[in-house]
């Protein structure tokens, strides 16, 4: 217990620490990395992302396989981030940037992307398997009262089915 506290602030800090220093670059007069569009959005996407999967994993997961989860997943978002700002320094026309939604698109897909891989991974490693059951990942909680009233969740259900 509270050795996941200690990783927990630990990967909170390292994450803080990481955001506010790319956001101390990116100020007024930008600096390097700031300046690379194919540096910065990889580091900045991994500043953001990576850190969530390991506070969502601890606990859950076993160190070795948490490991390798994040950094597979650094190495996928880097890859992503790298994509989107060589397509955002090629956006750049006549001097002036375009706005560039497809940095918020990218964001909220991976984001999307990101929370469901997790919770694959994570039943993967409980089942030890590549392709865990489904039934292992929808079925209900203990504390549910009707198992019949599971798949429809009703709120009208009395617990006496």
């Amino acid at each position: 217990m509270r050795r996941n506290l200690v990783a927990r602030l630990a990967t909170a800090l390292v994450q803080a620490l990481a955001l506010y220093l790319l956001a101390a670059v990116s100020g007024e007069t930008p600096s390097w990395p700031a300046t690379e569009p194919e540096l910065f959005a990889p580091l900045l996407l991994v500043a953001c992302f990576v850190p969530l999967l390991v506070l969502a994993g601890l606990g859950r997961m076993p160190g070795r396989a948490l490991t390798v989860w994040a950094v597979a997943a650094a190495v996928v978002i880097a890859g992503l981030g790298w994509h989107d700002g060589a397509r955002e320094a090629m956006l750049v026309v006549g001097g002036h940037d375009t706005p560039s939604l497809h940095r918020i698109i990218l964001f909220v897909v991976l984001a999307g992307w990101l929370f469901i891989a997790h919770v694959l991974v994570v039943d993967a490693v409980a089942e030890r398997r590549l392709f865990p059951p489904m039934p292992g990942t929808l079925t209900p909680p203990r504390s549910w009262p009707c198992r019949q009233c599971w798949p429809a969740r009703s709120s009208a259900c009395s617990g006496r089915c």
